[in-house]
């Protein structure tokens, strides 16, 4: 199970650390819980 699988990321200026608007620009990352493929199931 994954803790956080939602996780987002604000931009913020280097030199002042001035923060972007939140409105603005976002990353977003969507964790997916990893899955098997078994021999026996994939296409050739």
């Amino acid at each position: 199970t994954i803790e956080r699988p939602l996780t987002r990321f604000i931009f913020k200026e280097r030199e002042t650390l001035l923060d972007y608007p939140m409105n603005d620009m976002e990353l977003v990352f969507v964790e997916l819980p990893k899955f098997r493929n078994h021999p026996a199931r994939r296409r050739r």
